[in-house]
Protein backbone atom coordinates (compact mmCIF):
# COMPACT_ATOMS: atom_id res chain seq x y z
CA UNK A 1 0.00 0.00 0.00
CA UNK A 2 1.34 3.47 -0.63
CA UNK A 3 0.80 6.57 1.19
CA UNK A 4 0.68 9.93 -0.65
CA UNK A 5 3.26 12.34 0.88
CA UNK A 6 1.12 15.53 0.99
CA UNK A 7 2.05 18.61 -0.99
CA UNK A 8 0.73 21.94 -0.28
CA UNK A 9 -1.90 22.50 -2.88
CA UNK A 10 -3.92 19.88 -4.97
CA UNK A 11 -2.99 19.54 -8.71
CA UNK A 12 -5.26 20.29 -11.07
CA UNK A 13 -5.58 17.45 -13.93
CA UNK A 14 -8.11 18.58 -16.76
CA UNK A 15 -9.82 15.44 -18.30
CA UNK A 16 -10.92 15.55 -22.37
CA UNK A 17 -13.18 12.66 -23.89
CA UNK A 18 -16.11 12.94 -25.27
CA UNK A 19 -17.68 10.22 -23.78
CA UNK A 20 -18.41 11.47 -20.33
CA UNK A 21 -19.00 7.61 -18.76
CA UNK A 22 -15.25 8.07 -18.96
CA UNK A 23 -14.76 11.46 -17.80
CA UNK A 24 -16.71 10.72 -14.65
CA UNK A 25 -14.72 7.45 -13.88
CA UNK A 26 -11.59 9.25 -14.64
CA UNK A 27 -12.62 11.96 -12.43
CA UNK A 28 -13.80 10.27 -9.24
CA UNK A 29 -10.44 7.93 -9.52
CA UNK A 30 -8.65 10.95 -9.64
CA UNK A 31 -10.45 12.64 -6.70
CA UNK A 32 -9.53 9.62 -4.49
CA UNK A 33 -5.60 10.05 -5.25
CA UNK A 34 -6.38 13.73 -4.38
CA UNK A 35 -6.34 15.77 -7.22
CA UNK A 36 -8.10 18.35 -8.33
CA UNK A 37 -10.39 17.35 -11.66
CA UNK A 38 -12.16 19.55 -14.64
CA UNK A 39 -13.65 17.54 -17.41
CA UNK A 40 -14.83 18.59 -21.16
CA UNK A 41 -16.04 17.07 -23.76
CA UNK A 42 -14.48 18.38 -26.36
CA UNK A 43 -11.29 20.41 -27.58
CA UNK A 44 -13.38 23.81 -27.68
CA UNK A 45 -15.09 23.10 -24.26
CA UNK A 46 -11.45 22.31 -23.18
CA UNK A 47 -9.91 25.46 -24.42
CA UNK A 48 -12.03 27.47 -22.98
CA UNK A 49 -11.27 25.59 -19.26
CA UNK A 50 -7.69 26.17 -19.71
CA UNK A 51 -8.35 30.18 -20.31
CA UNK A 52 -10.14 30.06 -17.29
CA UNK A 53 -7.79 27.76 -14.88
CA UNK A 54 -4.70 26.57 -16.13
CA UNK A 55 -4.43 22.74 -15.44
CA UNK A 56 -1.37 21.15 -13.85
CA UNK A 57 -1.49 18.06 -16.73
CA UNK A 58 -3.85 17.29 -19.83
CA UNK A 59 -5.24 13.41 -19.87
CA UNK A 60 -6.61 13.59 -23.50
CA UNK A 61 -8.51 10.60 -26.16
CA UNK A 62 -7.74 11.58 -29.30
CA UNK A 63 -11.05 10.30 -31.12
CA UNK A 64 -13.37 13.00 -30.48
CA UNK A 65 -16.10 14.60 -33.04
CA UNK A 66 -15.37 17.50 -35.09
CA UNK A 67 -11.59 18.48 -33.58
CA UNK A 68 -9.76 15.31 -32.34
CA UNK A 69 -6.58 15.28 -29.60
CA UNK A 70 -4.34 15.51 -32.27
CA UNK A 71 -6.09 18.76 -33.29
CA UNK A 72 -6.39 19.78 -29.61
CA UNK A 73 -2.36 19.21 -29.03
CA UNK A 74 -1.89 22.11 -32.09
CA UNK A 75 -4.35 24.35 -30.94
CA UNK A 76 -2.45 23.66 -27.14
CA UNK A 77 1.37 24.35 -28.11
CA UNK A 78 0.75 27.35 -30.51
CA UNK A 79 -0.44 29.06 -27.02
CA UNK A 80 3.23 29.99 -25.66
CA UNK A 81 1.15 30.23 -22.11
CA UNK A 82 -0.12 26.69 -22.32
CA UNK A 83 2.64 25.35 -24.51
CA UNK A 84 4.35 23.84 -21.41
CA UNK A 85 1.47 21.71 -19.98
CA UNK A 86 2.23 18.33 -19.94
CA UNK A 87 -0.67 15.98 -21.65
CA UNK A 88 -0.93 12.08 -21.70
CA UNK A 89 -2.72 10.77 -24.71
CA UNK A 90 -4.94 8.40 -23.23
CA UNK A 91 -6.80 6.38 -26.19
CA UNK A 92 -7.89 3.40 -28.12
CA UNK A 93 -5.70 3.47 -30.70
CA UNK A 94 -2.71 1.64 -30.58
CA UNK A 95 -1.51 1.58 -34.15
CA UNK A 96 1.83 2.55 -34.83
CA UNK A 97 1.46 5.96 -36.85
CA UNK A 98 -0.79 7.61 -34.35
CA UNK A 99 1.59 6.45 -31.62
CA UNK A 100 4.22 8.05 -33.63
CA UNK A 101 2.45 11.34 -34.57
CA UNK A 102 1.59 11.98 -31.15
CA UNK A 103 4.56 11.46 -29.37
CA UNK A 104 5.90 13.41 -31.89
CA UNK A 105 3.42 16.27 -31.15
CA UNK A 106 5.16 16.41 -27.42
CA UNK A 107 2.89 14.36 -25.35
CA UNK A 108 4.51 12.88 -21.96
CA UNK A 109 2.83 9.92 -22.25
CA UNK A 110 0.42 7.67 -24.61
CA UNK A 111 -1.47 5.04 -22.84
CA UNK A 112 -4.04 2.95 -24.03
CA UNK A 113 -7.36 2.13 -22.91
CA UNK A 114 -8.62 -0.13 -21.14
CA UNK A 115 -5.61 0.38 -18.68
CA UNK A 116 -5.25 -0.36 -14.79
CA UNK A 117 -5.96 2.59 -12.88
CA UNK A 118 -2.49 1.85 -11.02
CA UNK A 119 -0.66 2.22 -14.10
CA UNK A 120 -2.56 5.21 -15.27
CA UNK A 121 -1.71 6.63 -11.33
CA UNK A 122 2.42 5.67 -11.62
CA UNK A 123 2.00 8.15 -15.40
CA UNK A 124 0.86 10.90 -13.57
CA UNK A 125 2.69 10.79 -10.19
CA UNK A 126 5.79 10.89 -12.72
CA UNK A 127 4.75 13.58 -14.50
CA UNK A 128 4.24 15.92 -11.36
CA UNK A 129 7.75 14.51 -10.19
CA UNK A 130 5.74 13.24 -6.61
CA UNK A 131 7.39 10.58 -4.46
CA UNK A 132 5.45 8.14 -2.34
CA UNK A 133 6.12 6.45 0.34
CA UNK A 134 6.25 2.37 0.43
Amino acid sequence: MTKKVESDQKKLILVIDDDENVNRILKTALEGEGYDVMCALGVDEAIAYIEVRRPDLIICDIMMPEKDGHDFLKELRGRPAFSDIKVIMLTALSDFENIRKTVSAGVFDYLTKPIESSKLFGVIRNAFNEFYEW
